[in-house]
């Protein structure tokens, strides 16, 4: 699944800390740093103090002990007490376990109420589910030294603070996906990525098993599937990683999955259905479902061996839905899924079809016919729902990308949105009555390079679809955050992709809207970067606060700190040069009024550092408006359709087939547009209501340059994923020319532009700010 634009992903990752050239944040008056934040928190003076005496009180049913037995391993582990579970009411000095059934109206499957005081802790709940979720609150509520054995530990004060919270989470469905077909991890990590879930409270993990790169599950039907196709000779994800690995040793790829086979050296692995159940049940004691994906019919290449299933023998990637030999083999295969997985939802990709070779296939053209379907996107739906009613028969419900909404989606079908590019596909779901997943590629695609804004951006996203009806909104089940591989060879590169934007995620699906705040956020996340140094978590050091790469000032400007470091050590300089850890600590604030250049690093308790982020910081005055003459509303946008393999902007125009020139409300794409590759020009006026500094979030993928006024404000050049770009323009009220050059080379699309307020949130551009020379639309010019 998803081969998408994996030639762009170069790594942006800017590393980095918690500064600021704005507003303070809300005030944290607390040392209590809780991801996802609670609904309702409330602190008392002192709290409960475990010590040797310390025990575990519970029921004796099978989930209350489970839980129990995890949270006195944690605590043993790190204290070196023993904890012992007793089966009886709470007592002094005792951590008790309630399954209190009155909770379910309130609390749900996993909400839960957590009291501490001096005499001990209790964790109540409706649902084994809820009291899983109290205990992850309160191993965070502990030091953090929590996670690191008893041994590194001794004279450690394991007070946990006298609080009591109500919290549930917002949506059901919180999820983490692994693609294990592009490159293969262990079942050691994955119980690692497993724990991670688990202290953030996510519930889901979808384990994406089979591409076109590899097969990773063994079947035992068809043994051929993991004696050859878990394996392969080198291809270009590998080149491109070994390349990366000269200067970024996350890049080396995982050398236990290299093996010698019939002389040849190849690389791969897969999962033994053993493997499968073990993973299944700690996922399960740590209240996580885990959904397989097995993609079909498209990226499936890696399965066609010696079988009739394709349209035209093997190599091709996808399956033949005009032959049953097809539908004999997936349904084999689909038997030994669905008895191995307890899990409600099988996942069966139906992305990214290779409809193209179904359209010259006699197998498939008398399929249409016979069936009476119109087209190949009818075809695709008569597959997906075939394989639908299969799995029904089996207990399962059907999940699949939102491609399956093309041709027909059954009623009983879960969509997972992905393209960013179709934004109207959840809400065109919802409305059919179907439950929908959000991950869009644009904020929730954690395999995509990382810059100053990522975390933000993950964090802002709301998965609601504008428009949905309050019954609509019950069907939206929740979000994930996807790991795609192909950029990804390591479990170093994996932790460092996917921490700390997992907190931010976290967050978004369990927080309130109301409770939810950036601010508070970050100031709470810097607390679990020693946390994660002491699970030996090789996170990403983020950038914190609303300092930008890209400043203007009138007069004077400071640069400040926003909040505590907390176990991070900032550098600095102003002379060009990288900081590197013997550079001043940027303590407090700096001064600056002329342009000038501050580069910024900071540095961990293990002393690593970020990637360093450089401070550009320009003195101009406001930009003199222009005055065009009789202005129409909405920006002039030439369509351009284009060859495949342009890498730049430039070559939008040396590369078109046509032009249609029309006019659109704001910097969005023209209704209609029917090509994977083309290039967009708007060219206008933005009109300003007052002067002053303006701050442009302006996003793109793929290339997209943005211009104000002369200015360039955003160079997001070049082949990529979604990239941010933020600048800052200092404009005089009134008119202002405005110009955006775009284009798109296959893939997912995006492109948006945005205004950030001095409190640094983020806000569509008023389309009354738009405006052009004329009204001219619907031309179509040819090119000779």
């Amino acid at each position: 699944m998803r081969y998408f634009n994996t030639h762009a992903l170069l790594s942006l990752a800017l590393g980095l800390l918690m500064l600021a050239c704005a507003d303070k944040p809300d005030t944290v008056t607390s040392e209590i740093s809780v991801i996802p934040r609670p609904i309702n928190l409330t602190q008392a003076p002192g709290g409960f103090k475990l010590d040797a005496s310390t025990s575990i009180s519970c029921a004796s049913d099978q989930g209350s002990m489970e839980t129990a037995t995890l949270l006195r391993e944690k605590l043993k582990n790190a204290t070196g007490f023993d904890f012992p579970v007793k089966n009886k009411k709470a007592s002094k000095n005792s951590i008790s376990l309630e399954i209190r059934k009155d909770l379910a109206k309130e609390a749900g499957a996993e909400g839960y109420r957590l009291i501490s005081d001096s005499e001990g802790v209790k964790i109540q709940a409706a649902e084994t589910a809820g009291l899983i979720n109290g205990i992850q609150t309160l191993r965070q509520l502990l030091p953090k030294k929590i996670e690191s054995p008893a041994s590194e530990n001794k004279g450690t004060d394991w007070t946990i603070p006298a609080v009591e919270i109500e919290d549930k989470p917002l949506y059901a469905y919180r999820g983490m996906l692994i693609d294990y077909s592009r490159h293969f991890f262990s079942k050691a990590y994955t119980k690692k990525f497993l724990d991670y879930m688990a202290l953030y409270k996510y519930n889901v993990f979808h384990m994406h098993l089979t591409d076109d790169p590899g097969w990773r599950i063994e079947i035992k039907k068809h043994p051929r599937l993991t004696e050859e196709a878990a394996y392969r000779t080198e291809n270009g994800l590998d080149r491109h990683c070994k390349k990366q690995a000269e200067t970024d040793s996350t890049f080396v790829t995982t050398k236990d999955f290299f093996v010698e086979k019939d002389g040849k050296t190849v690389y791969g692995g897969f999962f033994a259905q053993d493997d499968i159940k073990e993973i299944i049940e700690y996922a399960r004691v740590r209240n996580i479902t885990v959904i397989p994906e097995i993609d079909m019919p498209g990226h499936f290449s890696s399965a066609n061996i010696g079988k009739n299933v394709s349209c035209f023998g093997r190599g091709s990637g996808t399956l033949c839905p005009g032959k049953e030999e097809a539908f004999d083999y997936v349904q084999g295969i689909l038997d030994e899924v669905c008895e191995l997985f307890p899990a409600p939802y099988i996942h069966i990709g139906a992305d990214e079809v290779g409809k193209w070779e179904w359209k010259r296939c006699p197998d498939c053209q008398r399929r249409i016919k016979n069936e009476g379907l119109k087209n190949e996107d009818e075809l695709q739906s008569y597959f997906v729902k075939r394989i639908e009613r299969y799995l029904n028969k089996k207990g399962k419900k059907m999940m699949g990308w939102d491609e399956i909404l093309e041709g027909g989606m059954s009623p009983t079908a879960t969509m997972m949105f992905w393209r960013s590019s179709h934004p109207d596909a959840p809400l065109k779901a919802l409305q059919q009555g179907n439950q929908v997943v959000m991950t869009p590629n644009s904020h929730w695609y954690f395999d995509y390079p990382q810059d100053i804004n990522s975390l933000r951006r993950t964090y802002s996203y709301d998965p609601m679809p504008v428009g949905a009806t309050t019954e609509q909104q019950k069907l939206l089940l929740g979000g994930q955050g996807c790991m795609w591989a192909e950029r990804i060879p390591s479990e170093l590169r994996m932790d460092y992709m996917a921490m700390p934007r997992m907190l931010a995620l976290s967050e978004a699906l369990w927080t309130p809207k109301e409770n939810k705040s950036w601010n508070h956020f970050e100031n709470r996340i810097v607390k679990h970067f020693g946390r994660l140094d002491l699970m030996n978590v090789h996170y990403r050091i983020p950038i914190l606060g609303n300092v930008q790469e890209n400043n203007v000032f009138l007069d004077k400007k400071e640069v400040r700190l926003l909040t505590s470091p907390g176990n991070l050590t900032v550098r600095y300089t102003t002379d060009g040069s990288a900081p590197g850890p013997n550079a001043p600590k940027f303590d407090g604030s700096l001064q600056f009024e002329k342009n000038s250049e501050l580069r910024l690093q900071a540095f961990n308790s293990k002393n690593r550092g970020s990637d360093v982020m450089n401070v550009k910081l320009e003195k101009e005055g406001y930009r003199i408006p222009t005055k065009p003459v009789a202005p129409q509303p909405g920006l002039a946008c030439k369509y351009v359709p284009l060859k495949k393999g342009i890498g730049s902007v430039k070559d939008i125009m040396s590369n078109a087939k046509s032009v249609t020139e029309t006019v659109v409300a704001n910097v969005t794409y023209p209704e209609n547009i029917q090509k994977s590759h083309f290039g967009l020009i708007f060219n206008g006026y933005i009109k300003v209501p007052e002067e002053g500094i303006y701050t442009f979030q302006f996003v793109s993928d793929d290339g997209g340059i943005l211009k104000i006024a002369g200015k360039t404000l955003g160079d997001n050049d070049g082949n990529h994923g979604p990239r941010q770009k933020i600048g800052q323009i200092a404009l005089a009220a009134g008119y202002h020319p405005i110009a955006i050059d775009y284009f798109q080379g296959g893939g997912g699309m995006n492109i948006e532009l945005h205004l950030v307020d001095k409190q640094g949130q983020v806000r569509p551009v008023p389309q009354t700010w738009f405006y052009h020379k004329d009204s001219k639309a619907s031309k179509t010019v040819s090119l000779k």
